[in-house]
């Protein structure tokens, strides 16, 4: 069974020219784009990034099926965030610093569950339907999660498109990861998560 693994990055990027304090109030409640379905329509993909004032949790959901009716696993990231001082290199954007608290990882499909069993995937080999593990600090194949306490520079931005606020996020590279303040992402994402 082909697997599909997410590396799941986010490095938010908003961006309108408002004052800092407009930019925070923006920011709280749910972002997402809804199912996006890959260009063969095999598989989708659903995320989303909800925030309050200080609290984030991301998921991620790939899906089977039109319109990502059939889960077969899902990510979620949950942690503390804090807003910083503006970007001059990217208009309208600010930092924006997640502190990770956990990962947990959830399987919906017995075939993954028992192919993932087989993998010792993230150094686990009890992997069950629908019972979450927390995969922070672990890696996953080539994939090296985030630790419990560990912190991710990013940047974020936010736009009126279409009549709707939007979340723009960074695009993060091997030079930019968000790993330390000096590797933050320069640059925007062309993807963006439309406002609840």
């Amino acid at each position: 069974m082909k697997k599909i693994r997410i590396i799941f990055y986010l490095f938010v990027v908003l961006g309108n020219a408002v004052g800092l304090a407009d930019v925070d109030s923006q920011l709280s409640g749910e972002w997402s784009p809804g199912c996006v379905m890959a260009e063969d329509a095999t598989f989708g993909l659903t995320e989303s990034l909800t925030l309050n004032a200080t609290d984030y949790k991301m998921v991620s959901i790939i899906a089977a099926g039109a319109g990502c009716s059939q889960p077969l696993y899902r990510m979620e990231e949950f942690g503390k965030y804090g807003v910083g001082p503006a970007v001059s290199s990217i208009s309208g954007a600010h930092e924006f610093n997640q502190t990770i608290e956990k990962i947990l990882f959830t399987l919906f499909d017995a075939g993954y569950a028992q192919s993932y069993n087989d993998d010792n995937w993230c150094g686990f080999s009890d992997w069950a339907v629908g019972i979450p593990k927390d995969i922070s600090g672990r890696t996953c194949r080539q994939s090296v999660h985030p630790a419990h306490g560990a912190t991710r520079f990013g940047i974020y931005r936010v736009d009126t498109v279409g009549g709707r606020l939007a979340l723009s996020l960074g695009r993060g590279d091997s030079t930019h990861d968000g790993q330390s303040p000096t590797r933050r992402p320069v640059e925007l994402d062309d993807s963006i998560l439309p406002k609840k």
